[in-house]
């Protein structure tokens, strides 16, 4: 999977989002999208109830557009059981605005040599 994320983030643009959206809870999925080569500029979870589910036909006491925040343990707190399968974790991780993995580009003065070796 970093193979795959290290094209995704190759082929974005500085800035750009990606949105991941699987069954793997905080504990799964944050420590493997904060390891890969080019770290994310951000990562915003938002967490919806599987359609059809018990959950998603009971009326919720938050606003399910609004983003989760994670615990430093990467739990939800008590509102959330992380190994319910009926909810869905959506992941947008924004890339950063420049590629800081990159060397910075050679200041070295061209010379031409069909030019009498003047500078370019």
């Amino acid at each position: 999977m970093t193979v795959v994320f290290s094209e995704i983030q190759r082929v974005m643009k500085a800035g750009g989002k990606y949105m991941l959206i699987t069954y793997g809870n905080p504990l799964i999925r944050m420590p493997w999208l904060k390891t890969l080569p080019t770290p994310w500029k951000s990562i915003i979870l938002h967490v919806f109830p599987r359609p059809g589910s018990p959950k998603a036909l009971k009326p919720s006491p938050r606003d399910i557009l609004e983003p989760v925040y994670m615990l430093e343990d990467l739990t939800l707190g008590p509102q959330f059981n992380l190994d319910d399968p009926d909810w869905h974790y959506i992941y947008i991780c924004t890339k950063e605005n420049e590629d800081t993995t990159k060397p910075p580009p050679n200041k070295a003065k061209k010379v031409l040599a069909s030019k009498g070796g003047k500078e370019k």
